[in-house]
């Protein structure tokens, strides 16, 4: 069963109140079971960030990266997870 560390910046980490927790998934969970798991545990408001309404499709401004590698370069939601793996989350950053 991979333990998955989660880092939430900005707005998600207001949301979920924390910056990082652990996640334990079973073997062969892929990037969207991650998420899928993360919006049920901290509930509606992060559902509705992660999969807006009303398509209820992931939301195409936020970035995600395992182990410093963003998941577009990789097997997108079907990547797979493993032992020990870093998922970030990163919303939009303004400012200038």
């Amino acid at each position: 069963m991979p333990r998955v560390l989660l880092k939430y910046f900005a707005y998600i980490a207001d949301v979920v109140k924390k910056r990082e927790e652990f996640i334990n998934l079973p073997e062969d969970a892929t990037v969207e079971d991650l998420l899928k798991k993360i919006a049920e545990i901290h509930g509606e408001k992060l559902q509705d960030y992660l999969y807006p309404k009303p398509k209820r499709e992931l939301n195409p401004i936020l970035n995600f990266l395992i182990n410093k590698v963003n998941i577009k370069d990789l097997n997108g939601l079907s990547t797979l997870l493993t032992e020990a793996d870093e998922f970030v989350i990163i919303p939009p950053v303004g400012g200038g």
